[in-house]
């Protein structure tokens, strides 16, 4: 029996006020008041500059619309809250569009998969180094995906008008992702063509908006991407299958590999009921486009997409177990026992892994936030910074960028840069800190990049730096368990 309409907007408000409760408890249990991982002072680097407070290396661009967000924030908000709470709606907006997909099935199965994506490990991996943006590009790039569906099946123009805004969403708010939504939409095109439903009538119409939005996004892509001095749009990797599958899936193989044979199994299943036939559609398209990015290009950032792909598929194929056992109790049961198998098995071992993940990729937290306050207050009009590769070689110096709010060349390595300009930058920062500059080139350097501050990071790789006997010296100004700042002087001391 179908729930009456407000007892159905009841439960929609009521799941996103528990989801958007749970991920922000679950965030302060585990990381606390301050983000872990480099890259959300770079989104803080970027919204200033929205806020016309220049502190990036000319030619660094990303989309817009989280920095935006951000940017909104800050003029609410200091700096690391701001990038808390922006980080949250992300998450919450994931939960939100797995949510709104398989809403249609039943919101109870909707709910359930909504806060299982939302504890993958590898999701929870991405954002404890601060992949922010790409938590909210694919959400955008499931909501497109599943009103391009609707519309093919439905014909209702709000279906069209919606699938367009979110993939314009989409292409501003993460490239990656975006170039994924190309490909995307031809295969659920495909899927959708294939399995029963109304979708062979409207096929003309349906085709012709999944054709629209990918000539668009397309054309956004070879305009902006191409344009962009050289930037990468993905990283591959050098993973090999056993270690994507532990990267992916951690502690919790096993029951992934019964997750993913379930939503295999889902693709080769031709008759589905109307409601069942669209998100396995979606996830089909997210899933195949996911792995053959993967496979192609060792992008391990795709496995997102693979991750959230799979669970929709298992989702929709539980579901249709479960409809075909109505009247055998003995049946529900057991169904009923392995969808909570599975829904523990996968969500408790990804807890675990944001434990750790969050303890790797933490760069900065109360002490730090300190020291680039004081760094802050220190500096002067024109000042710019070196700083040191931090711990685990994570960038400290997005962070001096992004609570500072001073240019910084930050030392990185290289192979997780994308844009050529950050790239030298990191070379150069290396080499100092390495003493490959030798004393006089060290001098040399410091003077034509204009660098009045060093920050070296005591916890990485470049921290011996501070005990080089031919190293330039410089007073320290600052000095704590994990941070020291040198304010450099036109003449060393000697």
């Amino acid at each position: 029996m179908a729930q009456p309409k407000g007892q159905r907007v009841l439960l929609d408000i009521l799941f996103v006020l528990g989801v958007a409760v749970g991920i922000a408890l679950l965030h302060f249990w585990v990381a606390g008041p301050v983000p872990s991982g480099g890259d959300g002072g770079n989104w803080l680097a970027l919204a200033h500059e929205q806020l016309g407070v220049e502190v990036l290396t000319p030619g660094v661009t990303y989309p817009p619309v989280f920095t935006s967000l951000l940017a909104s924030l800050l003029l609410l908000l200091d700096p690391v809250p701001a990038v808390v709470m922006a980080s949250l709606l992300a998450r919450v907006v994931a939960a939100v569009a797995v949510y709104l997909v398989m809403r249609d099935v039943d919101r109870i199965v909707a709910l359930v998969i909504a806060f299982v994506t939302a504890l993958m490990a590898f999701q929870l991996e991405a954002y404890a180094w601060g992949a922010y943006p790409q938590i909210l590009g694919l959400a955008f790039g499931l909501v497109a995906t599943h009103f391009a569906v609707r519309y093919a099946k439905y014909l209702h123009r709000r279906d069209a008008l919606l699938a367009l805004a979110a993939a314009v969403a989409t292409a501003l708010t993460h490239t990656l992702v975006a170039a994924l939504l190309v490909v995307v939409l031809p295969i659920v095109a495909l899927h959708a063509g294939w399995v029963s439903g109304r979708v062979r009538e409207n096929w003309r119409r349906g085709l012709g908006l999944m054709a629209a939005i990918v000539a668009l996004v397309g054309l956004y892509l070879a305009v902006g991407v191409v344009g962009s001095e050289g930037r990468a749009v993905m990283n591959p990797s050098e993973l090999d299958l056993r270690e994507a599958v532990n990267l992916a899936f951690g502690e919790s193989s096993i029951p992934w590999l019964v997750t993913v044979g379930i939503g295999i199994a889902s693709l080769f299943h031709r008759r589905w009921d109307r409601d069942l036939s669209i998100p396995v559609s979606v996830g089909a398209g997210w899933f195949l486009a996911g792995t053959a990015l993967f496979v192609a290009t060792g992008e391990r950032r795709s496995l997102l997409v693979t991750q959230v792909g799979i669970a929709l598929l298992a989702a929709s194929e539980l579901s249709r177990w479960w409809r075909s056992t109505e009247g055998s109790r003995r049946r529900s049961i057991g169904l009923l026992m392995l969808s909570a198998a599975m829904v523990g098995s996968i969500a408790i071992p990804g807890v675990s892994k944001y434990l750790q993940s969050t303890d790797f990729y933490r760069i900065v937290d109360s002490p730090e936030v300190e020291a680039l306050q004081f760094l802050e207050d220190s500096a002067e009009m024109g000042d710019t910074v070196l700083a040191s590769r931090g711990r685990n070689t994570i960038p400290i110096g997005w962070w001096v960028e992004g609570i500072a709010k001073l240019p910084t060349i930050s030392g990185h390595d290289p192979r997780f840069l994308t844009f050529p300009s950050e790239i030298a930058e990191a070379e150069q920062a290396n080499a100092f800190f390495e003493g490959d500059l030798g004393p006089q080139g060290s001098i040399e350097f410091l003077d034509e990049s204009g660098v009045r501050l060093l920050v070296v990071d005591k916890r990485g790789p470049d921290a011996g730096w501070m005990f080089r006997a031919d190293r330039p010296t410089f007073p320290v100004i600052y000095d704590s368990a994990t941070l020291a700042i040198l304010k450099v002087r036109s003449e060393p001391q000697t």
